[in-house]
């Protein structure tokens, strides 16, 4: 079978680093899988000022708005104006870009969340294969850019809501666009000791913290529990505030809100925690709350958590519900049915050690080994050629 080499391309704000997003993990996850899969793979990504910059696979580093000094960036972001800062740096980072590929000239590119950036490339470079990787819900006229994307362009989403929400907006065929789920490491991600140490049932809310995310919801849950006299359920926040598309005061607020539904729940903050520190954090819960208030992409912290041996609590929404499956006990946004959720748990500890179990045999239908194979099916056929997920 032929070699591919793939070429993935961040955006020129997102880095490939720890202090990167979702984009940046998904992207190394990928590179680590397809390595074992002996595929040769490079990243482009804007320059890393972080002090841990990925090394996984070659890495081409460029301008962007990652070369802008923290200040400026904190600025930006905190004004609302990251959008307008990335407009001014993008034809500069894009270019480079563009030279990188022309210079490298890989069989495969996969561009992150840039449906301009994917048609430029497959109009200019008709003999290469286009990937445009779906990994938001896009909005604005970059989004509309889908609907003049070259017949060539393979386009893919994270999640079958990604898929049929991009579809209905931008009045796309759902058949052109494939689902590949993002994964978890279960090397990493995996249950700690079956006996559980003893004490309260150990409830935890991980990743960035963000109105959208649900975790005033755990902690108004858990403090109402408390006041009735449960203080058999404790709850941890792991994680650090970084918000997008919020005013700051707004934030402000909420955090207020749940620093105070927190102290009510007796519970604690740890703050953010190293990524490698994550696995080993995880391990030592019971239960994790996943309560998007909004359709997610996919939420990966979610299903980290269910890999690591945690019962899931859950709210269905978005790529959420494609992930837990019937593994979660499924729950309403509100604190008055997440406290009956965690309270049927603690009470009942063999209630607790199936839906332990029915998680950690859910989450292992979703790794990067099986994302990484279906990105080289896909490559591998005629444009038109469309992966589900198995």
């Amino acid at each position: 079978m032929t070699p591919i080499d793939i070429t993935f391309v961040l955006p020129e704000d997102e880095r490939y680093s720890t202090s990167g997003g979702a984009i940046a993990t998904v992207t190394r996850e990928l590179v680590i899988a397809l390595d074992r899969q002996h595929t040769s793979t490079s990243v482009i990504s804007p320059r890393s000022q972080s002090p841990t910059p990925y090394s996984d696979g070659r890495v081409d580093w460029l301008a962007g708005t990652g070369d802008l000094p923290i200040a400026r960036r904190a600025w930006y972001a905190a004004c609302g104006r990251i959008r307008r800062a990335r407009g001014a740096w993008r034809p500069r980072y894009l270019r480079e870009v563009a030279q990188v590929l022309t210079d490298t000239n890989p069989d495969a590119v996969v561009v992150a969340n840039d449906p301009q950036f994917a048609g430029l490339l497959a109009r200019h470079h008709p003999g290469r294969t286009v990937v445009l990787w779906l990994h938001n819900y896009l909005v604005g006229p970059p989004a509309r850019a889908l609907r003049d994307l070259p017949a060539t362009v393979r386009i893919v989403a994270v999640s079958d809501a990604v898929r049929r929400w991009t579809a209905e907006q931008q009045e796309l065929d759902p058949a052109r666009i494939s689902v590949i789920h993002n994964g978890v490491d279960t090397a990493r991600f995996h249950p700690g000791p079956s006996e559980r140490a003893p004490g309260p049932m150990r409830v935890v809310c991980h990743g960035r913290i963000d109105p959208n995310k649900g975790f005033l919801v755990a902690a108004e849950a858990v403090a109402a529990l408390r006041a009735a006299g449960r203080t058999d359920i404790s709850l941890t926040i792991i994680g650090g505030r970084r918000t997008f598309g919020y005013d700051e005061s707004a934030v402000d607020d909420y955090m207020r809100a749940l620093e105070d539904a927190v102290g009510r729940a007796g519970g604690t903050f740890t703050g953010w925690i190293p990524a490698q520190d994550v696995p080993e954090a995880l391990r030592a819960f019971d239960v994790a709350c996943v309560l998007p208030l909004v359709p997610d992409p996919f939420l990966m912290a979610g299903l980290e958590a269910m890999a690591s041996g945690c019962a899931v609590v859950a709210v269905p929404l978005g790529g959420v519900a494609e992930w837990v499956g019937d593994a979660a006990i499924i729950v309403e946004p509100d604190a008055t049915s997440v406290a009956r959720a965690l309270e049927s748990l603690a009470t009942d500890q063999d209630m607790l050690d199936a839906a332990k179990e029915a998680a950690t045999a859910q989450a292992a239908r979703f790794t990067w080994d099986v994302a990484a194979g279906a990105l080289t099916t896909l490559l591998r056929h005629d444009p038109g050629t469309i992966v589900e997920p198995t």
